[in-house]
């Protein structure tokens, strides 16, 4: 895909969904569970398809254990 607007919508939408439980290991409030298996989805695709031309979101990196 060479369309730099769709690479920036992705990353953006990355960006401010909630991160899904999946990759989180937190449950979400039931308003926002839809939005975080949104996330979930979107992300699994961008890993799939897309990871040489969408950066990983920044927001998973909080998520992720400290190194120590």
């Amino acid at each position: 895909m060479d369309n730099p607007s769709f690479r920036s919508a992705m990353q953006a939408i990355l960006e401010v969904l909630p991160v899904g439980t999946a990759f989180s290991g937190v449950e979400l409030p039931a308003d926002a569970a839809g939005a975080g298996n949104d996330f979930e989805a979107i992300e699994k695709l961008r890993r799939l398809a897309f990871t040489d031309q969408v950066e990983e979101p920044q927001q998973l990196s909080l998520w992720q254990p400290a190194s120590t």
